[in-house]
């Protein structure tokens, strides 16, 4: 934890809500999307604030945070709850690891088990550094697509 959650709705809040109704301001169409790092304990009150998408950091419970956006109040002028930009560990994707496409397929139905397929944003949570083998990126971006498919169609 980088900021206490009391410290969080002292300091850096207000300052998060001003943003948020400025931009929205500015640029009503452009949706806003936060990344708390080591504050994620803080994305239902980022949500109330106006953002659309949160983010979380790989310490945060993707179906923890879902379901505290779920139960916490829309942001102003919102018909849906916010969106989540979710978090695979960039590792499933590094053979020199001993991953395989069977755990890329375990680690993406994971990932939508917690928080299903509506509204999320699926991705790395440190993104690439250049070491994953490409053909399991390739089977992580195609599986992601068919996947979600199927669960739709469902």
């Amino acid at each position: 934890m980088m900021i206490t959650p009391a410290g969080f709705e002292e300091h850096a809040l207000p300052c998060m809500v001003k943003i948020a109704a400025e931009l929205k301001r500015r640029h009503p169409e452009v949706p806003l999307l936060v990344f708390a790092r080591g504050a994620c304990y803080a994305n239902p009150l980022l949500q109330a604030a106006g953002f659309d998408v949160v983010t979380l950091d790989c310490e945060t419970s993707a179906g923890t945070t879902a379901a505290l956006l779920k139960a916490s109040p829309l942001a102003p002028g919102s018909t849906l709850p916010a969106r989540i930009q979710g978090n695979l560990n960039p590792e499933i994707l590094r053979s020199s690891k001993g991953s395989d496409v069977a755990t890329v397929q375990t680690a993406v139905r994971s990932l939508f088990s917690e928080v299903g397929t509506q509204g999320l944003i699926v991705n790395l949570g440190e993104g690439l550094r250049g070491d994953e083998d490409p053909a399991l990126v390739n089977a992580l971006v195609d599986f992601i697509h068919s996947e979600s498919e199927a669960i739709n169609k469902a």
